[in-house]
C-alpha cells in the first residue's frame, strides 16, 4: 500500500536547534551567582547521569494536575539531582534547599532564552524549501519554552502546528502525540514523515503511530541530507 507524504514533523532540540554551550557551563555561571561554585565538567555528567535516571516524562494520565507545572517539576528534580550528584563528583559540598530553589528558578529562566539556543546551520534554508511542496509541524517532548525559543530563533512562523508534550498529555515515544498531529494536520499517519534524532521517542514512536520515520544521526546526517537528497523522503512510499 502507497500513500504520498504531505506533511513533515520535526523534533525540536537536536533536530531543529541546540544548546549554545554545554549544559555544565550554564549551570556552573547561574549557580555561581549564588555563590556555589561547582566545576562544569561535574555538572555536565551529573546532567547526564540524572537525565537518564529521571522518571519518564509525562508517563502516566496528566487529568488531575497542570501539565505545565508537572513539565516545571520534573526539571527541578534533575536539576537538583545534577547539583547534588556534581557535588559529590567534585568532593565539595552540596548547595542547601533554599539556594538550589533559586537556582533551578534562574536556570528555568536561563534555558527560555534563545541566546542559550543555536540553529543548525541548515535549519532555516530545509525548512524554506520544504515548505514549497509539504506541510511542517513540530512534535517535541520540549516543555512550552519551546515557543518564546522558536520566535527568538525565527522559527516559529515555519510550522502550521507545533504539538507539546505538555500540551498534548503525553510524550514520545507514546502515540497520543502522534495521533494528536494528525488531528492537528486533519491528515491520516501514512501521510506524514517524523524526523528526529532519538531512536526510542521519535524513530520507534514515529513507526507505531505509523508515520514515516526519518532517522536524524548527526552529525553523519543533517536535515538538508536526509530531506533534500531524495533517498529518504520520496513522494511515495511502502
Amino acid at each position: 500500500m502507497t500513500g504520498s507524504i504531505r506533511a513533515i514533523t520535526f523534533d525540536a532540540a537536536g533536530t531543529l536547534f541546540r544548546l549554545a554551550r554545554p549544559v555544565g557551563e550554564t549551570y556552573a555561571a547561574v549557580a555561581r551567582e549564588w555563590s556555589v561554585d561547582l566545576p562544569p565538567e561535574a555538572l555536565d555528567q551529573a546532567f547526564r547521569e540524572s537525565w537518564r535516571r529521571a522518571p519518564r516524562l509525562h508517563g502516566d494520565s496528566l487529568g488531575a494536575s497542570d501539565p505545565h507545572e508537572r513539565e516545571r517539576q520534573w526539571w527541578r528534580g534533575v536539576v537538583e539531582a545534577t547539583f547534588r550528584s556534581a557535588a559529590r563528583l567534585s568532593d565539595r559540598d552540596s548547595p542547601d534547599d533554599d539556594r538550589l530553589a533559586a537556582i533551578f528558578d534562574a536556570l528555568f529562566d536561563a534555558f527560555a532564552d534563545p541566546a542559550e539556543w543555536h540553529l543548525y546551520p541548515e535549519t532555516l534554508p530545509v525548512l524554506d524549501r520544504l515548505a514549497e511542496t509539504h506541510r511542517l509541524a513540530v512534535i517535541s517532548n520540549f516543555d512550552r519554552r519551546f515557543h518564546a525559543i522558536a520566535r527568538g530563533l525565527g522559527l516559529a512562523d515555519h510550522f502550521e502546528a507545533v504539538i507539546l508534550s505538555g500540551e498534548a498529555g503525553a510524550a514520545k515515544p507514546d502515540r497520543l502525540i502522534f495521533d494528536t498531529a494528525c488531528r492537528a494536520l486533519d491528515l491520516p499517519p501514512k501521510a506524514i514523515a517524523h524526523v528526529g534524532d532519538d531512536p526510542t521517542a521519535d524513530w520507534q514512536g514515529a513507526r507505531e503511530a505509523g508515520f514515516l520515520a526519518l532517522e536524524l544521526r548527526r552529525p553523519a546526517d543533517t536535515l538538508e541530507s536526509i530531506l533534500l537528497n531524495g533517498q529518504k523522503i520520496p513522494g511515495e512510499y511502502q
